[in-house]
Formats: structure tokens, sequence, C-alpha cells
């Protein structure tokens, strides 16, 4: 009770100073700025410390004022403390002092001061000092403070990979410092080349606090690879907030080469080409081939592969059940996207067969065989053909010949002399595209027959090889009219002898013929032996 008194005592004579009293100015020391926001408040608290060299029984606020950087006082502010009256101020003391302060709507953004003025009496002087405090005040007009940009790949950590079909996701953080709602509008897109992609925009409420805002972006399959520039922007009622950042985009695999393992193979023999590629991630692969030959179509496949992480050889097998110039377009697709085309060439062939032969008789001793060989290409191919005619003791014809077989078949004829009444042994075989075929047999030219029959002389050509050859007959040609009537009057005269010298064998005695008689051993009668008997001693032997 007494203190209070003592109080009221003391602020009631401080107040009756007059200005005719000598004061002195001193300054607080102060810890602490303001930032407030034109047309809102702030509140906080600041440090207000008795640097000087005297101790105050009683420290009162008067008032304040707002001056700018160049000292101008300025209008549109109010001020309050929490705390107005300070007892017993000793040196170096500090106390913390809550307050709010509010600036009106249209003052200027910038750096201003809050000057507070004091009233102290000092104990046992009995003097007036006035204490001032100088405040940094900072006025802004946007009450959003905003965070760094960030994104990430949906499902996986970071984006230093981002593939075609990934979801990319965009978000900063934003800080409303103020205690009102902010209207805006948060755009994003990508950017290349001066063109927008995959852009979107909404508007947005910024609440006093902390917020999020946030985009997903998903990727298309289809999408170019390349670089791109990411645009982020926030725009509010006084300005905007852009935010850049260049990103990388791909498909995750590159398609490095195709090769053919043989340019030229035979008709339905194995052929591949080999696909290679690096993926840097799972990814899974379509594979579309087309075989062209003759200006069509005639083979047509589509196939998935699901492809790892690294590198790899894809085979596939390619079509060589046609013969010909064979293109094979390949296309390596991503959904519907196509990453890379090849075109590959090679060529099928059927090899060329020795495919028959036959022959005739062109004179006494003199044959012509005739060859057959067979070409399934759509071109002329050249080979060698060979051979060798032999008896079981000499060789009668061997050699070689180059010839061009052109698409579809040949024929040739070769004329040959060979021993009549001797059989003749042949080897053909044709060499060509790197194939061999081989036809092998045997002739046999008759001699010319004595005999009144007018059956042909035929031979029988045998071969060993795995191809059939066909067999002809060669006959010999009659002598016209007469040649028939004196055989006619040869064979009558035959058949008279035969009948007269049938006819005498049958009437002649036959001579009486005596057995033999049987052939006696010279050992007499064979008498089996006995078997032995053995008698047996039962008693044992004497010494």
């Amino acid at each position: 009770m007494k203190r209070s008194i003592a109080m009221s005592v003391m602020i009631i004579s401080l107040m009756m100073f007059t200005a005719a009293v000598l004061a002195q100015s001193t300054e607080l020391g102060v810890k602490g700025s303001i930032v407030v926001i034109s047309g809102d408040y702030s509140s906080g608290s600041i440090i207000l410390t008795n640097s000087g060299n005297l101790a105050y029984d009683l420290v009162m606020f008067q008032d304040f004022r707002v001056v700018n950087e160049a000292g101008k006082e300025v209008s549109g502010f109010t001020f309050t403390m929490n705390r107005t009256n300070f007892i017993n101020w000793k040196r170096g003391k500090s106390y913390v002092v809550g307050y709010r302060i509010s600036a009106e709507k249209g003052i200027p953004a910038g750096d201003y001061s809050l000057l507070l003025r004091f009233r102290a009496i000092s104990s046992g002087a009995g003097r007036l000092y006035i204490l001032t405090a100088r405040i940094p005040v900072r006025v802004i007009e946007n009450p959003l403070r905003f965070g760094k940009l960030s994104m990430y790949v949906e499902g996986r950590e970071g984006y230093n990979q981002i593939f075609n079909g990934d979801t990319l996701v965009v978000y900063s953080h934003v800080q409303n410092i103020g205690h009102f709602n902010v209207s805006g509008k948060a755009t994003v897109y990508l950017e290349r080349e001066g063109k927008q992609y995959l852009k979107q925009s909404r508007e947005i409420t910024l609440t006093p606090g902390d917020n999020v805002i946030k985009f997903e972006m998903k990727i298309p399959q289809d999408f170019s690879d390349g670089t791109y520039t990411l645009v982020y922007i926030i725009k509010y009622p006084s300005g905007e907030k852009r935010f850049t950042k260049n990103i990388k985009i791909g498909v995750g695999v590159e398609v490095i080469n195709l090769s053919v393992k043989s340019s030229r193979v035979f008709l339905n023999e194995n052929n591949v080409a080999y696909l290679t590629l690096i993926a840097d991630r799972d990814i899974s692969l379509r594979i579309e081939m087309n075989a062209i030959s003759g200006g069509k179509v005639i083979y047509r496949t589509e196939r998935v592969i699901n492809v790892g992480s690294g590198s790899r050889v894809i085979t596939l097998n390619l079509p060589t059940n046609s013969s010909g110039d064979i293109k094979t377009e390949v296309g390596i697709y991503y959904g519907t996207r196509l990453l890379r085309s090849f075109q590959i060439s090679y060529q099928v062939v059927t090899y060329p067969v020795l495919s028959n032969v036959m022959y005739k008789k062109t004179g006494p001793n003199s044959i012509e065989i005739i060859l057959k060989i067979e070409n399934g290409n759509d071109k002329p191919v050249t080979g060698t053909l060979s051979y060798e005619l032999y008896t079981e003791e000499k060789t009668l014809y061997k050699k070689s010949l180059k010839i061009t077989i052109p698409s579809g078949a040949l024929t040739m004829k070769l004329n040959f002399k060979v021993p009549v009444g001797e059989k003749v042994y042949y080897r053909f075989s044709l060499n060509a595209l790197d194939r061999v075929t081989l036809k092998e047999g045997s002739l046999l030219l008759k001699p010319p027959s004595t005999s009144t029959s007018s059956s042909p002389s035929s031979t029988i050509t045998k071969t060993t090889s795995s191809s059939p050859i066909s067999t002809t007959s060669s006959s010999t040609e009659g002598r016209g009219g007469n040649a028939g009537l004196y055989a006619v009057i040869i064979l009558v005269i035959a058949a008279i002898i035969l009948v007269g010298y049938y006819e005498n064998v049958k009437t002649r005695p036959r001579k009486r013929v005596r057995p033999k008689p049987k052939r006696k051993s010279p050992l007499g009668r064979f008498k089996r032996p006995k078997i032995p008997k053995f008698r047996e001693n039962k008693e044992l032997p004497k010494k």
C-alpha cells in the first residue's frame, strides 16, 4: 500500500514538471526490428536496455512517431505496448516489451524508424530525463514468403532421370505472414524453343501460415526426348513469383544398331538379325518386322520384349522360306511412339540341282546323255559341271565345264562313244553356290543281236544318287521290208530243223544203264564201344 502511494506520488511529480525544467536526453538500447504489411498489423516483442550511466526510479512511455529514411515523419501508423511504466530501472537492465503496430493501406513499402519517447526520474537527482528508443521498421506490400521449388518423380526419389510415362510432382511452400487471405493463380508448364507443353493453371487462396502449391505432370509416352525448361509461376495481387529449372526427359532406352547375320542364305536356312540396345530402366518394347520381296510383304510379325537396365542384344528370326532379294523393315516402339527404325537386306537363294540324267543310243557305239539342271532363283547362276565316264579297266572321259544356269531349268546334251557289251560307269556333279549335287550310275550297250527276234536292245541305268534318275531303252532299227521276209524264212527253216531233231531223239532206243554199287566203308561195320566200369576199393592201401 505504501509502495503504491509512493509510486503515485512519483508519477504525479513527474507529470508536474514544466517545460522550463532542464531535461537531458538519453537513448535506450534496442534489440529487434519490426516488419509490418501495408494495410495490416504486426505484433511481437522487442528488448529495451538501460545502457546509460544512471538508474531511474521511474520511466514512463510518453509517445511515438514514425519517420522515413529522410527523417520526415510519416502518418498512418498506430503503436501500442503492453507495458508503459518501468520502476527502478537500473543501469544495464533490460525489459522485454510486447507491441502491436499497424500500418494503413497505401503506406509505401520501405524502411522506416519507430521513435519511442519516455520520461524518467533519476534516483536522488530529482531531475527530468527524456529517454528515446529507435526501432527499425520495414513496411512491405506482399505478405507472401516463397520457399524453393522442389520436384520428384512419383514412385522413386529425385528427378535426375525423367522418363516417358513418369509422373513429375512439382511443388513449393508459400508462407503468408499476414493476417488475411491472399488470392492468386499458380501455373506450371514445360518450355522448349519458345513452345509450351503440358501447361496447367489454377486459382489459389493463400491462407495465413504455410501453404503448399503442388502440380502433377504426367509425361506422355510419345513425348519427344530432350532438355526442357520447367516454368512455375505464382501470381498475387502485387506481383508474381517465377521459378525455372532445366530438366531432361527421355524414354530411358537407346537403340544402338541392327545387324544381319548373313547377307546370303539358302532357302529355309536359318538367318537372324541382332538388335543392340542400352536401357536405363526396366521397360517393355514392341518390335514390328515386315519382310518385303518383289514389292510384296511376304512376312509380318510383332513381338513384345521386356528389357532390364543395362545393355542387351535381341535376336530376331528372319524369314527364309521365299527365294530372292528380301528387304526387312524393323521398327522399335515404346507404346505408340517409334523409337527407331531400320532396314536390312539379304538374299535367299536356292542352289541349282542336277535333277535328272538320261541317255539314248545314237549309233552302234555312241550315246547322247541328257542332263536336266534346275535353278529356282530369279537370276542366272554360274557353276561347274564335272563328269567322268569309266569302265572297270580305264577312264574313258573326264572333264569340268563352266556353265551358266538360267532361272528355271537348263537341259544339256553330251555325246560320247563307249565300248559295246561292256558296262560303263558315269559320275556327274554340279557345283554351284558352294553346293554340290551328284549323280552316279552305269549303262551297257549290248552288241547287235543275230536272232531274228525284233526285241529292242535296251539298257537300264542305275544310280547311286539320292535323287532318282530316269531310265530309257534304246532299240536297233530294222532293215526295211526285205529284211522282214528273210527273217520269216529263217524262222520257218529253224522250226523244221528243231522238229526233226526232236523226233529223231524220241525214236532212238534208250541205252540200259546199270546202277552203281553202293560204296562200302573200308573200316567195316562200326560197333559203339561200351562204357568202362571201374571197381571201387573200399579199403585203404597197405603201407
